[in-house]
């Protein structure tokens, strides 16, 4: 394995960094290793939980200018398993030196690596899960996959110990192990110590005979195909790369791959007339929580916080060219750090592509004849990681009206339950899990659960200052003599203050939306803006009282609004792992900082409540949802009216 590592480690590129955001190389996280063991801060043992760029303060990157100097520096959070020990450690690569160390007490980061590879040995070694599997019939412990799971809400007795969990599925001699639980049956673990602490073992439930493999010959005869559908451009794409950033139309940003955040973007801005114009300083996917609605004891605990318990970035996978993505994409490598500092090529994460973007605009002129119409194209920049059984992509998108949208797809394997039933007549009355879960296979029953994803959006409109909050809403005017034939109705825009007012709830019957404004004013004399328009969401179905709901209290609201704060980067906190209090957003709010002129950072869950069906059974038919962030007064006119042709 070692030896893998190292070739993987020969075969990336260091290059010098040519701006404050570029990512890490390979040679840069090996010296960071190299430093942080010189400086005796890595006793035998230590693991990496993660290791990335330690972006510089905002302010000093906004003030860079190309030819200056810059710091350079890198962020590691070690695990010191012997000790169960958690440190923050800032690595000055330009010097040469450790900046700061420091130990988190209590603090557990997320799962690594190596626990997945490592532990499934320790809970089947177990007598206990032996005699467990037993009692099911099951002997052959080479027919068992084990996964491992965060522990979540931590009991009050845990304190000093990295607990995980553990589920069973019956693999056999196949691949798709997620379609046959073996339901029932869990196991607590002493991740540190190696060592199962309890095995819970509660009824017991008919393993799903069906296989389900996904392999082209398993799944059985394939339809004909249809006929080739290409995207050609023999001049090459209209995009250009250089390092990371992103040059295409009148857009420009750049990008980065974090092993927590996954893909990142920064610096967004627009080309007008009057030269390039900030819209966005970073863009991320700042956390996830999918919390299963099952009351079942061997539920209730699952609410997988998938970026701050494992890391979303460091689970991408190499994209296919034609199937992932379009096959006029360009494929792009990330670099990461394996458990043991280790740097690794992820080769083709990030895809970087033009598609058709339909119809931009349109006239037809009924009275004098004449058709006037423009046909838009589209820069898509996204990933596609893996956590377990559920794989998301995430695309951001550039239209050449001045929108950016957010693209979500969910698709991969849905968690599955064991039940007595084979038929819906037989699940509908069986009292544990009616109303609960759904069929989708003979004594298999998907549980209802939500996908939160939480995105942190540092609007900066036209600048980092002097940005002000905004809640839009539509309602109908009052009956009366301003409005004699009850039709008119209103659009209020009313100023987010400070940040105790500044978590938002949707509203259906006021079409609410949010804006962010800047200190430019346009020729009608508007300030310019970017709005929110939410696409899929809903409320979180967790209550008040429930230990998930304070873990992950940025659920409460889909919208919030914060004052720019250097650290502030995850909606749940920096490490919710095995972490019982609230961390992130409601804490933040708490300062009540001014958003009047400040720099304000958007933060906007979206929601999907997933009441499974057999449609999407064994795997997921891929389901898109996201938002858009649309201008608003920041041009003075359709921001399209240039584009060529189509008259």
């Amino acid at each position: 394995m070692m030896n893998l590592l190292l070739a993987a480690f020969l075969a990336l590129p260091a290059g010098a960094a040519d701006h404050p955001l570029s990512p890490l190389d390979a040679a840069e996280m090996q010296k960071a290793v190299d430093i942080l063991k010189a400086e005796g801060k890595l006793a035998e043992g230590v693991k990496f939980p993660s290791l990335a760029l330690n972006e510089p303060p905002k302010a000093e990157v906004l003030a860079w200018k190309v030819g200056q100097p810059f710091r350079r520096e890198a962020f590691a959070v070690l695990y010191d398993g012997k000790a169960s020990k958690t440190y923050e450690a800032v690595v000055d690569l330009a010097g040469g030196k450790v900046a700061s160390f420091k130990e988190l007490p209590g603090v557990q980061p997320g799962v690594l690596l190596s626990e997945f590879e490592e532990l499934p040995k320790v809970v089947t070694a177990d007598p206990r899960w032996v005699k467990a599997l037993a009692r099911r019939n099951l002997k052959d412990l080479d027919d068992i996959a084990v996964d491992v799971w965060a522990y979540g809400t931590p009991p009050k007795d845990a304190t000093g110990r990295r607990l995980l969990r553990a589920v069973a599925y019956f693999k056999g001699k196949g691949k798709n192990f997620y379609a046959r639980p073996i339901e029932g049956l869990s196991a607590v673990l002493d991740a540190d110590a190696r060592k199962v602490l309890e095995v819970l073992d509660t009824e017991v439930y008919p393993v799903p005979p069906a296989v389900s493999e996904l392999s082209a010959a398993a799944l059985g005869p394939q339809r004909p195909p249809l006929q080739p559908l290409e995207i050609v451009q023999d001049n090459g794409p209209s995009f250009t790369v250089a390092g990371n950033e992103v040059r295409w139309d009148r857009w420009r940003f750049r990008y980065s791959m974090h092993p927590r955040e996954g893909l990142v973007i920064h610096q967004v801005f627009y080309e007008d007339i009057e030269g390039p114009r900030s819209v966005l300083y970073r863009g991320s996917l700042s956390e996830m929580m999918v919390p299963y609605g099952h009351p079942d004891g061997q539920w209730t605990w699952r609410a997988a916080f998938d970026e701050g318990e494992y890391g979303i970035g460091r689970y991408s996978a190499g994209l296919k060219l034609g199937a992932d993505v379009p096959s006029n994409a360009r494929l792009f490598d990330a670099v990461f750090a394996d458990d043991f500092g280790a740097p690794t090529a992820a080769k083709g994460v990030v895809a970087v592509y033009e598609r058709d973007g339909g119809m931009l605009w349109k006239h037809f002129d009924m009275y004098n004849g004449g058709q006037y119409v423009r046909r838009g194209r589209e820069l898509v920049i996204g990933f596609i990681t893996t956590i377990s059984n559920y794989d998301y992509g995430m695309k951001w998108v550039f239209r050449q009206d001045g929108v950016l949208q957010l693209e979500t797809d969910l698709t991969g394997i849905m968690l599955a339950k064991g039940v007595q039933d084979a038929q819906e007549s037989d699940h509908s009355s069986h009292s544990g899990d009616h109303g609960y879960a759904h069929l989708v296979a003979p004594y298999v029953a998907a549980p209802h659960h939500q996908h939160f994803f939480n995105f942190r959006l540092d609007l900066d409109v036209d600048g980092a200052s002097d940005n002000k909050a905004w809640q839009l809403d539509a309602q109908a005017a009052p009956a009366g003599p301003k409005n004699p034939m009850f039709n008119a109705f209103t659009m209020s825009e009313s100023l987010i203050a400070s940040e105790k007012g500044a978590a938002r709830d949707l509203s259906f019957a006021n079409q609410r939306k949010w804006k962010v404004t800047g200190p430019r004013v346009n020729t009608l004399g508007g300030r310019s803006g970017y709005i929110l328009v939410p696409g899929e969401n809903a409320p979180a179905y967790l209550q008040e009282g429930s230990p998930l709901l304070t873990r992950g209290g940025f659920v409460k609201h889909p919208v919030w609004f914060t004052r720019y704060a250097e650290g502030e980067r995850f909606a749940a906190g920096p490490y919710p792992n095995q972490r019982a209090s609230s961390d992130g957003l409601p804490v933040w709010q708490q300062a009540n900082r001014s958003l009047d002129g400040a720099d304000v950072v958007l933060w906007h869950n979206i929601c999907v409540t997933h009441a499974p069906r057999p449609e999407e059974w064994p795997v997921m038919p891929a389901h898109r949802t996201g938002f858009s962030l649309i201008p608003a007064g920041f041009f003075d006119r359709n921001p399209a009216l240039d584009l060529p042709g189509g008259e």
